[in-house]
């Protein structure tokens, strides 16, 4: 399996996997930056000659629950449908397997992708699982935001922070990329999931366009090449870049207010806000600056 970057830690996993009782894992960090991957890994660690099976996803001792079509390898679609959640039904389900025997491992895996997308049912289901199986069973938490999943679930995990690659490490990977590879690794801020997405979109376009904004009018005209709330998330990002490069020197103050703003736009996004008002919201900003 290759996997760019985290050398740290996979070295630990290494001495994890050794451990008797392994307590369910948070993996959490940027989306798109080889989190599911490193927990396929550590499964094969902890699973010698069946890396194979558990690679191919075919492992009948490893069991995922996502929101949606399961693909853990990237790139892989962000989810911002909060209709599309985690459901207490599937933790019920994960219950009733959890109930059988191990087919070919000693020990059962589970994987949780998107953990944060878990229902207030599913989490409070999840935690007397993790409580009653945590001996025969492993869990990986896998998330982007881990401040959405309980405190209770959190303080039985151990966390492992994933961090952005590094440019060198981005460097390695082979993809064909449609703009000049370092501005792509700026907008995606290390991660490769993000960096593909943005790959597809006119970045150069929207660069052009944010240099040439003076009115409410022109942001509205953006919105003619944005159509949904995952087109809004990376027009976002080469936005933050744009105006980082713009604003950073000469007045960290405006270039703060954007990037607070923004982030919190995100956030909204993912509960089905208004992409135009928050598009004018977030420019309210910058032209006031001018």
């Amino acid at each position: 399996m290759n996997i760019i970057g985290h050398k740290d830690i996979l070295r630990s996993l290494v001495s994890i996997s050794k451990f008797k009782n392994v307590p369910p894992l948070l993996f959490y960090g940027q989306f798109g930056i080889g989190k599911s991957t490193v927990a396929l890994y550590f499964c094969g660690l902890c699973n010698p000659k069946q890396e194979e099976k558990i690679y191919k996803l075919i492992h009948p001792d490893i069991i995922f629950i996502s929101v949606g079509e399961l693909k853990p390898y990237g790139p892989r679609p962000e989810n911002f449908d909060n209709l599309k959640n985690i459901s207490i039904e599937q933790i019920r389900n994960l219950k009733i397997e959890l109930q059988k025997p191990p087919i070919y491992a000693k020990k059962r895996f589970v994987i949780i992708m998107d953990a944060d997308m878990l229902t207030i049912e599913a989490q409070n289901s999840l935690l007397k699982i993790l409580e009653e199986y945590q001996t025969r069973t492993t869990f990986i938490l896998i998330t982007s935001n881990y401040l959405k999943i309980f405190p209770t679930i959190l303080s039985r995990t151990l966390k492992i922070s994933f961090k952005c690659l590094s440019f060198e490490e981005f460097l390695s990977y082979e993809y064909n990329w449609n703009y000049d590879i370092k501005l792509i690794y700026d907008i995606s801020e290390g991660s490769i999931g993000i960096a593909k997405q943005l790959n597809e979109y006119p970045i150069n376009d929207w660069l052009n366009i944010l240099n040439e904004v003076r009115s409410v009018k022109q942001v509205l005209e953006i919105l003619k090449t944005i159509q949904d709330s995952r087109d809004f998330m990376n027009f976002l990002r080469v936005f933050r870049f744009y105006y980082k490069k713009k604003y950073v020197q000469s007045s960290n103050e405006i270039y703060y207010k954007i990037l607070k703003h923004s982030l919190e736009i995100e956030d909204l996004i993912k509960r089905y806000t208004s992409i135009e008002a928050s598009l004018i919201s977030l420019f309210s900003i910058t032209l006031s600056g001018r």
